[in-house]
């Protein structure tokens, strides 16, 4: 068999005696969109599955796992570098009725899948966990410098969404011309709790924008609870200054205005150099991994998003703005052959395209009634459609869209006269009702927190690990994945 050094990737497109064809797919979206029990549900099914049951390729096609990075043993390395995705761990927690841990950390699930009615070809597949908490940092990667980052993060933190929970920084940042600016130590933490002060409240308001997402989880990917001892901080002065936003406590970064950066160019300068250390030892890695993907699945938890009220909305509409601005999704004609080529002549080390589909799921949508599922895949539509309109114009960015339950916890009953939502589960054993919200046609013009609710039923999946969760809309989602 021939090597790199051959002038030919014949060890990335024969793998035990079949034709591989890779799939990359990215796994990102808020810290509430519940990407590690989708993971998990969707792990499973691949391992699990009875072949007809989710309906992929057909009634009497089966899937088959040859290997994967969760093997105990002669496991698969993952194409990216990353940690494996430990998969075996979060479905035991499963499968005995507790939440997985969050996975705060990037990682990656690999496996060659082969189809019962295909002899001669079988799938590379990763599926790369990108965690919601250091979504927000990728402006730093696609900003390029700690400048320009500032004067983006001050102007979006003056837009109305931010400005109200902002305003102690921006006045603090735009000094009147008889103020003085002092390039001290001093001034320089000062300057450091109010932005942490800002990141609390957007931390309180369910706003996914926090950055350096260090505020919430460090570099050692320790959640900021763990490290202050309570899962309710009262963002005291003490808890506030234990809170890393940057690579240490003692070493901060925060958006400088261009005054500050004229008149104290020595804090400048530190504050650059911070920067620039945060991006190279917590942004780039995940970065990188998250390039080597041609496949987004972005998640979107839409009774989340009624629940929290407009400023959700809004802060998660910024963050895809983002994200979606960083990826620059979608490939012309040129750039597939040309990346096809590349990776026949030296594998996934050279790769010219990008992402060339994003597929946006509704993520616990058992928590909405069955009858308002069709609507909620309605919202998302209006949520994402005008962020994406001008990559599919510009490139051929191919769209999908899904609503999904991982783990399905609930059922749901008729509609009554009196038209409200019922949904029926169990938990320790014991059976519960809830009634859940209508889901509105379109976004409402204007509504706010608690308007709207949803019951937070425990997944569960079969304890007997040969036997994949009930689930809804899993099925589709290999479909588009594995074709």
């Amino acid at each position: 068999m021939a090597s790199k050094s051959d002038g030919l990737n014949l060890g990335g497109l024969i793998r035990r005696g079949r034709i591989a064809r890779p799939r990359r797919v990215g796994v990102v979206g808020p810290f509430h969109a519940g990407k590690t029990v989708l993971l998990t549900s969707l792990i499973s099914q691949i391992k699990h599955h009875t072949a007809g049951r989710l309906d992929v390729f057909g009634p009497d096609v089966g899937l088959a796992e040859l290997a994967s990075s969760a093997d105990a043993m002669d496991a698969l390395e993952t194409r990216s570098g990353l940690a494996p995705f430990d998969y075996n761990t979060a479905r035991d927690r499963l499968a005995h009725g507790g939440w997985p841990a969050k996975t705060v950390a990037a990682s990656e699930y690999r496996s060659f899948i082969v189809r019962a009615d295909d002899r001669w070809r079988m799938y590379d597949l990763s599926l790369i966990d990108w965690p919601g908490e250091r979504l927000a940092d990728l402006a730093m990667v696609g900003h390029g410098s700690f400048q320009r980052w500032s004067d983006a993060m001050l102007h979006a933190l003056d837009l109305e969404l931010f400005r109200p929970m902002a305003q102690p920084f921006l006045s603090a940042m735009n000094p009147t011309e008889t103020d003085t600016l002092p390039d001290s130590s001093a001034t320089e933490n000062e300057l450091a709790m109010t932005y942490r002060r800002v990141l609390s409240r957007f931390v309180d308001a369910a706003l996914p924008f926090v950055t350096p997402s260090s505020f919430l989880v460090d570099i050692e990917n320790r959640y900021a609870t763990e490290q202050m001892g309570t899962s309710n901080p009262t963002w005291s002065v003490d808890e506030l200054a234990r809170l890393a936003i940057g690579t240490a406590p003692g070493e901060p970064f925060f958006p400088l205005s261009a005054a500050w950066r004229q008149t104290a160019p020595q804090m400048a300068d530190r504050l650059t150099s911070r920067f620039e250390s945060y991006v190279a030892q917590v942004v780039k890695p995940v970065a990188d991994a998250l390039n080597l993907c041609d496949h987004i699945l972005l998640l979107v938890d839409v009774a989340h998003l009624l629940e929290a009220g407009p400023s959700g909305v809004e802060g998660t509409t910024r963050l895809f703005e983002e994200l979606l601005g960083w990826i620059n999704p979608g490939t012309t004609s040129t750039e597939r052959t040309l990346d096809w080529m590349a990776w026949l002549a030296a594998g996934d080390s050279f790769r010219l395209g990008g992402v060339r589909q994003i597929t946006v799921l509704g993520t616990q949508s058992d928590r909405i009634h069955a009858d308002d599922r069709q609507a909620a895949e309605g919202l998302l539509h209006q949520l994402i459609e005008p962020l994406v309109r001008k990559y599919q114009v510009q490139k051929r960015l191919k769209m999908k869209y899904g609503i999904v339950a991982a783990v399905n916890a609930t059922r749901s009953e008729p509609i009554g006269p009196d038209q409200r939502r019922k949904l029926t589960f169990q938990d320790s054993g014991a059976s519960f009702e809830a009634a859940a919200s209508t889901v509105p046609a379109t976004w409402p013009d204007s509504w706010k927190a608690g308007d709207f609710a949803f019951p937070r039923p425990h997944p569960r999946l079969p304890m007997k690990r040969t036997q994949a969760p009930e689930q809804f809309g899993l099925g589709q989602v290999l479909q588009w994945i594995l074709k």
